[in-house]
């Protein structure tokens, strides 16, 4: 099965040859000439194919991959982040990470993130208890990036990361399902162009600087997503490799067409994960 929405990629714009892209992720409105962001948009119909009706896909091959693993929490007892259920799902994931991707000597927890879409998301943005679902495609880190989060999670250690052969990795599921309210879909890396399909953007924080990349159009694209996925169906992808020579799977939720149900909740869980 096929469903079709858009999807906002960046535009291929005469701006980027003079400035970088860039987003704020904090209000800039007592700022003096403030302005959020500088990304224009170049929005697109897109097909997304249901990852049910297709092969498999490979980690090392696409970008991404689906494994399976039972929640060990229920979707109503997760309040935030510091839930005791997430702790417990993140330890079980971990093994399970070992287990199917034996090529990594070491998985090392980044960060956790809930997100609840509100119902009014996203005819009318706004203040929100929770974060909403990331509607334009992205990888979450630059090689620039992976060094700079890296030096915000851990610092006074980039001895023993500096030289290190590592990627960024991101387990995602939703917490209540089988949903079909704004799902991920994620971009098969092998139908990229890597020399003209992404650029770098700035990650802007009040405390720091980010970096992750965006992802320019091409009718080439082709975009997968999960019908029905349920709270043990887990989007394992990677971002970035260190050495930038692994496939990396572009992200971005959609407005499914044919969605129903209550308003998507999901989880997602970002490693670092060593390869020596």
């Amino acid at each position: 099965m096929t469903v079709q929405d858009k999807i906002n990629y960046l535009a291929r714009d005469e701006l980027y040859l003079r400035e970088k892209p860039y987003h704020a992720e904090f209000p800039v409105d007592s700022i003096a000439g403030g302005i959020l962001t500088n990304q224009r948009h170049d929005t697109r119909d897109v097909v997304f194919h249901d990852m049910r009706d297709h092969p498999p896909l490979d980690l090392n091959v696409n970008g991404a991959c689906v494994v399976d693993m039972k929640s060990p929490f229920r979707a109503e007892d997760i309040e935030d982040e510091s839930s005791p259920g997430v702790i417990k799902y993140v330890q079980k994931l971990e093994r399970v990470l070992y287990a199917k991707f034996p090529e990594y000597t070491r998985f090392e927890p980044l960060d956790v993130a809930i997100r609840r879409r509100a119902p009014q998301y996203p005819e009318q943005w706004g203040p929100a208890k929770h974060a909403q679902p990331a509607a334009s495609p992205h990888v979450d880190f630059s090689v620039q990036g992976a060094f700079l989060q890296m030096a915000g999670a851990f610092p006074d250690q980039e001895e023993y990361y500096k030289d290190r052969d590592f990627d960024m990795i991101t387990a995602w599921r939703v917490l209540k399902g089988p949903n079909n309210d704004w799902p991920l879909a994620v971009c098969d890396a092998q139908t990229m162009d890597e020399e003209n399909d992404w650029i770098e953007n700035d990650v802007l924080q009040q405390s720091r600087i980010g970096e992750n990349l965006t992802m320019h159009a091409n009718e080439a694209h082709r975009w997968y997503y999960l019908s029905d996925q349920t709270d043990s169906e887990i989007f394992v992808f990677r971002n970035v490799s260190t050495k930038g020579n692994r496939p990396r799977a572009f992200h971005s939720a959609f407005n499914n067409p044919e969605g129903s149900g209550p308003p998507r909740e999901s989880l997602e869980c970002r490693f670092v994960a060593f390869r020596d």
